[in-house]
């Protein structure tokens, strides 16, 4: 997720390095020493176009000014694990007390499939967070995507979403809601 650019120029060269690209811009000086060499590190964790600038100058030398551009691609694995790294597991009460300052990040749960409805192309998944002893199915929260699940009703899955807010639906005595999750993608391992 990093990347190293290093070499070796003449001694008392002032070299700029500037990023632009992925999370957010890189700018560095450094001023070589007898030896030449020269080192910059920045971050290539998001996958993005980066352009790369390096700019040498030198007194009574003329300025030379270098620039590239390199893609970083991750692959879905990769897009998986940086999730897994970013994901947080509040406890369903502490994730409906404090369900406003949560919206928008990444979570993981591992749940039990409890409903499957199709709602045109989307598909609405309700899930249990907790089994009881006893048996009993509880904490419920709804994952919503447009993949089709290739589980049934009654088992056990692990997922990763975003969640999104509440979702409101109707029992029969009264309107219910619950946690809502955007899927990112449900876990096989």
């Amino acid at each position: 997720d990093t990347f190293t650019l290093s070499g070796k120029t003449s001694k008392g060269v002032t070299i700029q390095c500037i990023v632009t690209g992925g999370a957010k811009e890189y700018t560095k000086q450094v001023r070589t020493n007898n030896t030449g060499r020269f080192k910059f590190e920045f971050s290539t964790g998001t996958q993005s176009e980066y352009s790369v600038t390096l700019v040498f100058s030198k007194k009574n030398y003329d300025t030379r000014r270098f620039t590239w551009t390199a893609n970083r691609t991750l692959t879905e694995k990769d897009i998986q694990n940086q999730y897994k790294s970013e994901a947080v597991k509040p406890a369903y009460s502490t994730l409906n007390r404090k369900l406003e300052a949560y919206t928008g990040r990444v979570m993981g749960y591992k749940v039990y499939i409890t409903d499957i409805q199709q709602a045109g192309e989307e598909y609405v998944i309700f899930a249990a967070m907790t089994r009881t002893k006893k048996g009993a199915l509880r904490d419920i929260i709804v994952v919503e995507t447009t993949e089709e699940p290739n589980f049934v009703v009654g088992s056990e899955q692990r997922f990763y979403g975003r969640l999104a807010g509440q979702y409101e639906g109707q029992s029969e005595e009264d309107t219910v809601s619950y946690p809502l999750f955007e899927l990112l993608f449900w876990d096989q391992e």
